[in-house]
């Protein structure tokens, strides 16, 4: 699909995104979903930290008592790849901190659109802004401030990511549980 048909206008360089659109390209939809077929022919869903995102949010605003503790896990193993090498066994709270800073300005202010999540000009995939944009996700917005650029890193969190790193199988199926959760929640919301 040609991309100048998915992006209207926007100031400075900037575009607003069917978030549909950016579900579809990063294969979404769970495989389940008689909607699956939408997903972007060849895409895969390897993407399971942005659900482990939307459970943070959920435990956030008290509709699950797990997703924190999840977040918490999977930062701490993320931290030590992005590191200096070395295994990292404390959690910064300070990312718990920040994403919960900007779930509530998101709910009670709604969308800083000078903070636009950068994707990948042709292929719609995500490249930053994974808190921000499951939080605009969460609150149900049909269009997504970005910016578009032709970076392509290998951000790759497959569901063997989650069990290489020591997830047990009782919090994988919570991860995979609250996928069909979030896109139930995007049907009711922003689904075509």
């Amino acid at each position: 699909m040609k991309t100048d048909k998915l992006f209207g206008k926007g100031r400075r360089g900037r575009r607003y995104v069917k978030a549909v659109d950016v579900i579809k390209a990063n294969g979404m939809i769970p495989e389940s979903s008689p909607l699956a077929e939408y997903n972007y022919e060849g895409v895969e869903f390897h993407r399971w930290d942005l659900i482990v995102r939307y459970l943070a949010i959920e435990n956030h605003f008290s509709e699950n008592d797990y997703g924190w503790e999840l977040f918490r896990k999977m930062r701490i193993h993320q931290s030590s790849e992005f590191g200096d090498g070395h295994k990292q066994t404390d959690y910064d709270q300070s990312a718990r901190t920040a994403f919960e800073r900007l779930a509530d300005n998101m709910k009670y202010q709604g969308y800083n659109k000078s903070n636009p999540i950068p994707i990948h000009a042709e292929s719609l995939r995500l490249n930053g802004g994974a808190q921000r944009f499951v939080c605009a996700l969460y609150f149900g917005l049909e269009k997504i401030p970005c910016v578009l650029d032709y970076f392509d890193p290998d951000v790759n969190y497959p569901m063997g990511w989650f069990k290489e790193h020591g997830f047990t199988v009782e919090e994988i199926q919570l991860i995979k549980d609250g996928h069909l959760r979030l896109f139930e929640r995007l049907e009711d919301y922003i689904w075509e």
